[in-house]
């Protein structure tokens, strides 16, 4: 089931929320059973996403970066109640940045041309133009990530 929406917040469901060059929307947005088409950038759907849990994305940000001494490509706590932890892909200023959900990762496999296959737990596969490296990097820092918060 596809369907085009105005704006999204990020839920339990979510698996992906991926930038894509269109002129009717800007993001498309897997979840478990269906894919939705958003006008809003995935920048854009992270930031609402951090409001409508309390925080904006920039404290989210803020105190990642207190917590982990990492400054760069932060994962970010959407909702700690929800266990909902994302993490980009490249600089979240990029276009071609796409944010994948911690939970939802089953594994990751390393594919041609610099690019990972990411398996989620309902099967679906996700072929990204990101090193094997960099999103497997991104993974244990979201782990680690979500153990010092769950400490908190």
């Amino acid at each position: 089931m596809e369907k085009t929406l105005n704006h999204y917040v990020v839920n339990k469901n979510t698996l992906a929320i991926c930038s894509i060059a269109s002129c009717e929307f800007s993001s498309i947005v897997y979840e478990i059973d269906q894919i939705l088409y958003v006008r809003q950038t995935p920048l854009k759907i992270i930031q609402v996403s951090c409001l409508a849990n309390g925080s904006t994305h920039k404290g989210r940000c803020m105190a990642v970066s207190y917590h982990t001494n990492n400054r760069h490509k932060l994962p970010v706590p959407i909702s700690e109640k929800d266990s909902i932890y994302f993490f980009p892909t490249s600089a979240p200023n990029n276009f071609h940045c796409h944010w994948i959900s911690y939970h939802h990762v089953l594994h990751l496999q390393l594919a041609k041309n610099q690019e990972t296959i990411i398996t989620f737990r309902n099967g679906l596969q996700l072929t990204i133009s990101v090193s094997f490296y960099t999103i497997e990097k991104q993974l244990h820092r979201t782990a680690h990530l979500r153990h010092l918060f769950s400490g908190l």
